[in-house]
Formats: C-alpha cells, sequence, structure tokens
C-alpha cells in the first residue's frame, strides 16, 4: 500500500529499487534543484566569496514533488472530509466468511501468475503511480496537476482506506489459509479493504471525471483497465481477497465524489483536463 510513495523505501529493500527509483528521480518526478550527482560530491568547486554568489529565484513551484505537494493538503482535505463519512461506511460495508471467488485469484496455478505478473506485483507492491504516468505519458513538469491529482488522491485514499482497516480487522488470506505462501510479504494491517484497489479507483475516477474530448473513452477507459488490474494483482499475490478488492473499489468511487466536490481538487482537475487535451492533435 502508498500512502506517500517517498517513505518506504527502507522496510521494503533492495527488490524494490527500481520502482522506487522511478518514482523519486529521474524521468517520472524529476530532480529538486542542485541535484543529480550519483556520489557525493567530496568538496565544492568555490568557496563563498561575493564574485562567486549569484541572486537566486524563489524555489520553484514546478520543482516540488508531488508527493509533498500532497502532504501539505491534507488538512485541509480532512477539514471537509471525514472518513467515518456515512456515504463511505455505506460503501465499504463489512467482511464475511471467504467464499470460493475470493481465493479464485490467489488460487489460479501458481506457474502462470509467476511467468505473467509476478514481476508486475512485485513493482506495484509499494509505489504504483507511475503505471498511470505511463498510460497517459507524462511527467510532473509536462502535467503538474495531473500528477498532484494523482499524489493527492493516492495520498488521502491511503489515509481513508487504513480508517476503515482498522475499524474492521479483517485477517489477511496467509492467516486463513495456512500453506498459502504469498508471493509478497504480508502486510501488517489487516486486509478489508484493499488499499491499493481503494487508492487506484481513486486515482482512475478522479482522472476520468477530468477528461474531456473526442479522446476521453477512450482514457476512460484505459484507466478503468489499470485499476482493476493493480487491484486483482493484490489478489494474485495472495495479499487480499477478491472482496476486499471489491470493497475497495466502492471505497474509492465514493471517495472520489467527495474529493471532486472540493474546490481546490476541481481546479486541479480542470488544469488536468487541459493538460492532457494537449496530448492530441
Amino acid at each position: 500500500m502508498l500512502i506517500f510513495g517517498f517513505g518506504h523505501g527502507g522496510s521494503h529493500g533492495g527488490s524494490h529499487g527500481g520502482s522506487h527509483g522511478g518514482s523519486h528521480g529521474g524521468s517520472l518526478s524529476g530532480l529538486g534543484p542542485g541535484a543529480g550527482t550519483v556520489v557525493p560530491a567530496t568538496d565544492t568547486l568555490f568557496g563563498t566569496e561575493p564574485d562567486q554568489i549569484v541572486s537566486a529565484k524563489i524555489y520553484d513551484d514546478a520543482d516540488i514533488h508531488p508527493d509533498l505537494w500532497a502532504l501539505a493538503q491534507i488538512a485541509r482535505v480532512f477539514r471537509a472530509i471525514d472518513p467515518a463519512d456515512r456515504a463511505l461506511e455505506v460503501a465499504v460495508g463489512n467482511w464475511g466468511p471467504p467464499s470460493d471467488e475470493d481465493f479464485k485469484e490467489m488460487l489460479e496455478p501458481r506457474e502462470v501468475n509467476l511467468q505473467y505478473f509476478l514481476s508486475e506485483i512485485t513493482d506495484q507492491s509499494v509505489v504504483f503511480d507511475h503505471y498511470f504516468y505511463n498510460l497517459l505519458s507524462i511527467n510532473p513538469r509536462s502535467h503538474p496537476c495531473t500528477a498532484r491529482l494523482i499524489a493527492l488522491s493516492i495520498a488521502v485514499a491511503g489515509m481513508v482506506g487504513m480508517y476503515y482497516k482498522l475499524e474492521l480487522h479483517r485477517p489477511r488470506p496467509a492467516q486463513v489459509l495456512p500453506g498459502l505462501f504469498p508471493f509478497l510479504p504480508t502486510p501488517s494491517h489487516p486486509s478489508y479493504p484493499s488499499n491499493h484497489a481503494t487508492q487506484s479507483r481513486t486515482v482512475s475516477k478522479l482522472l476520468s471525471d477530468a477528461v474531456a474530448g473526442t479522446a476521453a473513452a477512450v482514457y476512460q477507459n484505459a484507466l478503468a483497465a489499470l485499476a482493476t488490474r493493480i487491484g486483482v494483482n493484490r489478489e494474485r499475490a495472495g495479499l487480499h481477497y477478491a472482496s476486499d478488492t471489491a470493497a475497495g473499489n466502492r471505497l474509492g468511487d465514493a471517495l472520489a465524489d467527495k474529493l471532486g466536490a472540493l474546490d481546490f481538487v476541481r481546479l486541479l482537475m480542470d488544469g488536468c483536463a487541459i493538460e492532457l487535451s494537449s496530448n492530441l492533435r
């Protein structure tokens, strides 16, 4: 589960280095001013003599990482949206004994999931915002409103989803089915609802609501398919039941409606529509 993409590197180690590298630097999110050396330089080139100092502009808004921008909006969001809001509570519902459908994806032939999905499952295990970037052919500098909308959606949905996880305390599949041996370590929080589903569905719905024009249907179909795949991959990994995913999808839809009603989020969505329209001739 991702809440803020920059906060999880230590706990997940080397296996996620590639996905974290993409989310922090390089082509996806850019680097802050003065960054970029692979190994720290041993000494500066110059001292602080007056003739070596320039009058720099203020820190450019475009250099602020989208996740950090989203962090600064959290209090603003939760002044307007109560995680215990009745509409959100109804959307989540509650869990019961697992059904055969709950285990379907995780009990598919293991070699099929290993062959076709393991790399993607691993890559999405902590951060997955780069999948939306790739789908839309964007980066934070070319599409700042879109990048911030994605980051804000993931951050808020992660917190709201965690609120319900800690209210409902569903055991993980590995607790119910000993010997399951999930592809990834079981996260240290309850199973219901799936936060990957909640977060990806919130992103997908807000972006879908924002896009307009002749390509809107293409974007919307692709965004919905991506959100579904991110959620189902957690089932394939053996970390979630299908009903966790379904609850996350419902919660994501309800939360997107709440977020989309906030004025500053609506402005982001308007900017997102303009940015994505620039992708087309």
